[in-house]
């Protein structure tokens, strides 16, 4: 029992020599220590996008949207990686110049699940990163969904056969509802990618930034004097508005405990920071 006991007092000493769980001080927030695969699991992610977008007549306007993921993460520990794969059940659009367009909620679900995505943990350091995270949006056939490059426009997109009625409503690729100073539908295809950069509070919850990019092709549209296509959109440079919170969920659990967690469970309702 002795060398029990000194092997266990050698392993805190070993840990109290190592890295401190970072601070971060623009955020304010502390990580915490973690076991070895203690972030293996099933979680719900509420991750927040927020870029500027040029609006002709308006300028630059916040735009950008939030998302309702769920989230499997399995650890190797032979190898010590952990491995993810993603899914998105629900979320929004913010409104920009008075205009809110995006998919019915039914529509997010049936975006193709993300498989394979890259994990870098560092236990004693309390940190997460995540990379690989992609939503195909109504375009198919691109051989690396990662690094492949997109259609350049609608017409190669059709050449090439990369577009398919997503949402089953009969129009091209997925189609968006736009409503306020006007209505009517857009049809896009879409590929979005995510990256996360976030610190453990424990081993059931994570916090921190997001970052994103996409790549938007319009198919069409219902309205004659306005053009959906004019606009772009850059990150905003406050890197603090994009931002995402990760809950424990229990495991199997699918989209049905992702949508409880935000509108029962509070998941995402204040900003961690």
């Amino acid at each position: 029992m002795r060398w029990l006991v000194l092997a266990a007092v050698a392993s805190t000493l070993l840990r109290g020599c190592g890295p401190a769980p970072v601070y971060d001080e623009e955020l304010g927030i502390q990580a915490v220590e973690l076991e070895e695969g203690a972030l293996a699991g099933t979680f719900a992610l509420y991750s927040v996008t927020t870029n500027l977008i040029q609006v002709p007549l308006f300028g630059d306007e916040e735009g950008g949207g939030v998302n309702y993921i769920l989230v499997n993460r399995d650890y190797d520990e032979a190898t010590g990686k952990y491995t993810q794969e993603t899914r998105l059940c629900g979320g929004y659009n913010f409104e920009v110049g008075g205009v809110t367009s995006g998919p019915p909620t039914e529509t997010y679900p049936l975006v193709p699940g993300s498989f394979g995505e890259e994990v870098e943990v560092e236990h004693q350091l309390g940190t997460i990163g995540v990379t690989g995270m992609v939503q195909l949006w109504g375009v198919r056939g691109i051989l690396d969904p990662l690094a492949s490059p997109m259609p350049e426009d609608a017409e190669e997109a059709e050449r090439l056969d990369m577009i398919y009625d997503m949402d089953g409503d009969g129009e091209p690729g997925v189609t968006a509802q736009v409503s306020g100073l006007f209505t009517g539908r857009v049809f896009f295809i879409q590929r979005k990618l995510l990256e996360l950069n976030g610190l453990a509070l424990g081993p059931d919850r994570v916090v921190g930034l997001t970052t994103s990019r996409y790549e938007m092709i319009i198919l069409g549209d219902t309205f004659s004097f306005w053009d959906p296509g004019d606009g772009s959109a850059n990150p905003h440079p406050d890197p603090q508005k994009s931002w995402f919170e990760e809950r424990r969920l229990p495991t199997g659990s699918a989209c049905g405990a992702v949508l409880e967690a935000v509108f029962e469970g509070g998941l995402g309702e204040t900003k961690p920071f």
